[in-house]
């Protein structure tokens, strides 16, 4: 039995659902994964993850530099963990988080006061940033950033692996995930 057989509209909605689900844990494992071998924000490279990464909504990043900060708890990541908090309007939870890195000693006196302050000057432009809020918003932001780094740099899908006909298939993809989730609402 397959799709020759007339099985394609066979699913239910729990069905979508769970592959839904199962799509979104594959794609933040990558990013994890990515990240363990290749680092969050080597800029000794000229990295562009941190900024490609920052087109995600705050939620997912929060998902995934949790995971991560437990294999690399670092000032950079603690930063950028305790803003997707705040951006992901968990205000509670990264003033919390940096107390906590305090507490095991991850972070020094000056360091919490200056992640503190930080936060308390970002909250209250947090309107005034285009901050994705979903995957069609990231969807935007990213082919927008991927056109300047594209202008920039011929070896940028290079480095990511990708070639000219692989970005293309991957924004195909993309956008038929998204069009599956429009057309369940």
């Amino acid at each position: 039995m397959g799709v020759h057989d007339g099985e394609e509209g066979n699913y239910s909605s729990q069905d979508i659902d769970k592959s839904l689900e199962a799509i979104k844990t594959f794609s933040l494992e990558i990013v994890f994964s990515y990240f363990l071998i290749n680092g969050f924000g080597n800029y000794q490279h000229n990295s562009w993850i941190p900024t490609v990464f920052s087109t995600l909504p705050p939620i997912y990043r929060v998902m995934i530099l949790s995971k991560y900060y437990n294999a690399n708890p670092s000032y950079f990541v603690i930063d950028k963990l305790s803003k997707a908090y705040l951006k992901s309007n968990m205000k509670e939870d990264a003033y919390a988080f940096l107390i906590k890195c305090y507490n095991n000693e991850q972070l020094q006196k000056f360091e919490l006061e200056r992640l503190k302050e930080d936060l308390k000057l970002l909250e209250p432009y947090l309107n005034k940033f285009s901050i994705a809020r979903n995957l069609d918003d990231a969807e935007k932001k990213l082919f927008k950033v991927v056109a300047i780094y594209k202008r920039r740099r011929k070896g940028f899908f290079c480095d990511f692996g990708f070639d000219d006909t692989d970005w293309r298939i991957a924004q195909r993809n993309l956008s038929y995930s998204l069009i599956l989730q429009y057309n369940r609402k």
